[in-house]
């Protein structure tokens, strides 16, 4: 059996411990001695009583004299000679065990009482795997631990003395390392580690299939009804790695009940390894997404699925289809995940079990043990359930799950050939990798958006361009009742994502959710203040247009087609609300000043040399003003035409009998017209679609009447806010 001596400066003892059997240095310790040299501080502060109210902390309190190694079977930690130890005293009140920490929960300290908690840090041994050995917890091999027990003591005059508080902790000392450890835990007890690594979770989530059924400029349309089933939703498994730092910590809340959880520590970012299959168990890996997905979005799977078969695709084909379709999933479950966990407030874990000690079973004996290693895959699938023993408190998937999952699904042609199968007989099925929205498309669309060095992998600039356009025509082709046939919704998204976000990149992110109403000038103040940098950051916006949004986007209240000046605002207005405070905020001068910009319509772009005032007139200024006024008089352009041509289309349709509508010949030519119109049209668009301008301008120019979402991600924020169509309805 081990012993543990405290030397004071002299090698003189101050404690000389002999562990009890159960405990972490009998149990893990390789060797027969631990020394540990206390500093001046401490060897003063020994023989006190623990003094209800005080706080005090030593990082140098103690130093080991020789190099030691922990493990079970084999060696896992290593502490060098010298390494330091400390100890210290919560007693407070209020104040909590890891509250200056950063990890989620603290542990309020009682009335009357203090908390006296011993930790150091070991190095986890190179060559050990994570999840090997009972003492990894998940965390990287090289890297340093923190090892934390705290015992509860009364504080007072006649309390113990910290020397007494401190051989107890060490006497008792417990590393989570298996069941038996938790069960041998003092009653009152606390023990951590915390480190940087990666756990397992599982669990089933039930992905939402937002589809955006989208037509292809130029391409005939088909006057039948869409081969799509509104509301669909995926049942998805999956198993994920979830990598960053975190603790995991035990507390005896009884004699046989313990407190399981895991934490994050508060301002950090996890990153995320999906691995998704189809069905609601994560252990049924290799079935077949795509097949799973078509069945649920389609309102004639069957039919699709042998169109499909009659097309002969090759294995080949079938494996990409497939591993594009999974790899979407995984992206858009990471994005998810990303923003639960990053919502997580300061006082929540993210995984909280009850543990009744005396009533687990084998089975869910294995699965604590599996916790503890950093595999929490068995206890996270319960979801709600509880096994023998294992009561769940807080599930973060849970959360996620009840919160809502968007698997966004672009079907650019779909309004031009009808079914799913046709767009991925003759098309492509691809995925966007920063959002993981998924990309069904025709022929013309993906020769667009296509990756050529990666081939599962839509263009994230040229999807947004492609949809863009292909929602500007699906519009026209929906007001104008061309697609009368079949009704349907159709959406508009921008994503962005950073490494490293400094405050500038936020203000523009927070400037399109501010435009688009759905946050406010002084919440983008209050998040803003006083931040320089916001870390890895993701903001996704999102608008939603059903037939009555595509109408009001051409046709006044009156029934007239909008005009383009009407455009040319809403066009600029919405360039200004992003490059306000911009480092080339010099574009607001002539986007904000309508006698200025009436004076460019006038002169064309030949002439804004003479009409800009110095030094808009020259330079890389006179270049950044020329491509706003391109993109904003293009696009107004093609809008007011889609609205020329869609009232034409509805007066002359009140002419003729829309029983014999496509038999008219008159009908067909002017269809082919207004196609051919609108594609000409949209063919002379020149922006590569960098930032969020066109998203704004079509929710403007609908008047707000598009279901609209933002959702910003980054250590320090997680918002995401929403504007229901008929919330919007009600307010004017």
């Amino acid at each position: 059996m081990p012993t543990i001596k405290i030397l004071d400066n002299l090698s003189a003892d101050l404690a000389v411990i002999a562990p009890t059997p159960a405990s972490a240095f009998a149990k893990y310790l390789k060797g027969d001695l631990a020394i540990l040299l206390a500093a001046p501080e401490l060897v003063k502060a020994f023989p006190k009583p623990l003094a209800p109210g005080k706080n005090f902390a030593l990082n140098f309190g103690l130093n080991f004299k020789d190099a030691l190694e922990f493990g079970a079977a084999h060696t896992e930690w290593t502490v060098g000679a010298s390494f330091q130890a400390q100890v210290g005293v919560t007693a407070e009140t209020p104040s909590a065990l890891f509250e200056q920490e950063h990890f989620g929960e603290p542990i309020m300290v009682p009335d009357g009482m203090a908390y006296v908690w011993c930790s150091f840090q070991p190095g986890l041994k190179l060559g050990i795997a994570a999840g090997e050995g009972d003492l990894s917890f998940g965390f990287n091999a090289g890297t340093a631990i923190d090892v934390r027990c705290c015992h509860l003591f009364p504080a007072g005059p006649a309390a113990k003395t910290l020397a007494e508080g401190v051989t107890e902790v060490l006497r008792d000392f417990t590393i989570p390392g298996d069941v038996q450890d938790l069960v041998h835990m003092p009653e009152g007890a606390v023990s951590a580690v915390t480190g940087t690594g990666s756990f397992q979770i599982s669990g089933s989530f039930d992905l939402a299939a937002a589809v955006n059924p989208l037509a292809t400029p130029k391409l005939p349309l088909v006057g039948a009804p869409l081969s799509l089933k509104a509301g669909a939703s995926l049942d998805v498994g999956a198993r994920i790695r979830v990598s960053g730092e975190y603790q995991i910590r035990a507390q005896k809340t009884s004699a046989n009940k313990v407190r399981l959880g895991l934490y994050k520590r508060a301002g950090s970012q996890f990153t995320f390894d999906v691995n998704a299959s189809a069905g609601v168990s994560a252990d049924a890996m290799g079935k077949d997404l795509f097949s799973a997905l078509m069945k649920k979005i389609s309102s004639d799977p069957a039919a699709d699925a042998q169109q499909l078969s009659d097309a002969g695709l090759s294995g080949s084909q079938i494996a990409s289809i497939q591993d594009a379709v999974v790899a979407g999933i995984n992206r858009s479950l990471s994005v998810a995940l990303d923003f639960q966990f990053s919502a997580l407030r300061s006082d929540e874990a993210a995984f909280l079990y009850e543990i009744a000690l005396d009533q687990l079973s084998d089975e869910s004996a294995v699965a604590v043990h599996h916790a503890l290693d950093g595999d929490f895959s068995v206890l996270t699938g319960l979801q709600d359930l509880s096994m023998p023993g294992v009561t769940p408190v807080r599930n973060i998937t849970n959360d996620l799950r009840k919160r809502g999952i968007s698997l966004r699904i672009n079907l650019l042609g779909i309004v031009n050939v009808i079914s799913i199968s046709e767009l991925v007989r003759s098309g492509s099925v691809t995925f966007e990798p920063i959002s993981g929205a998924l990309v069904i498309a025709d022929k013309v669309s993906s020769e667009k958006i296509s990756v050529t060095s990666r081939p599962l992998e839509a263009d994230g600039q040229k999807l947004r361009k492609a949809v863009f356009e292909s929602l500007l025509v699906t519009a026209a082709y929906s007001a104008s009742r061309l697609t009368q046939s079949h009704e349907f919704t159709a959406s508009q998204s921008y994503f962005e994502f950073h490494q490293k976000t400094n405050a500038r990149t936020m203000a523009d992110n927070l400037d399109a959710i501010v435009a688009l109403g759905l946050m406010t000038a002084d919440e983008r103040g209050r998040i803003l203040a006083g931040a320089t940098q916001f870390g890895n950051s993701t903001m996704l916006l999102e608008t939603e247009f059903d037939p009555a949004a595509f109408r009001a986007l051409f046709v006044s209240a009156g029934g007239q087609p909008r005009p383009m000046e009407d455009y040319e605002r809403i066009g600029r207005d919405a360039m200004l609300a992003l490059v306000a405070g911009d480092p080339d905020d010099f574009r607001h001068i002539p986007l904000g000043d309508d006698k200025l910009w009436a004076k460019l319509r006038a002169s064309g772009q030949p002439g804004f040399p003479f009409v800009l005032p110095a030094p808009l007139n020259q330079g890389v200024q006179l270049g950044v003003i020329r491509s706003d006024y391109t993109l904003i008089v293009w696009w107004a352009g093609s809008m007011a035409l889609a609205a020329r041509s869609l009232v034409e289309m509805e007066n002359f349709l009140k002419t003729v009998d829309p029983a014999g509508l496509h038999e008219n010949n008159e009908f067909k030519k002017r269809r082919r017209n207004l196609i051919d119109a609108l594609g000409d049209a949209v063919a002379g668009n020149q922006s590569t679609f960098g930032d969020p301008w066109g998203l704004l301008a079509m929710d403007a120019a609908a008047g707000r009447l598009a279901d609209a979402r933002a959702v910003v991600v980054s250590p320090q924020l997680a918002r995401a806010s929403m504007r229901p169509q008929k919330a919007v309805a009600a307010n004017g």
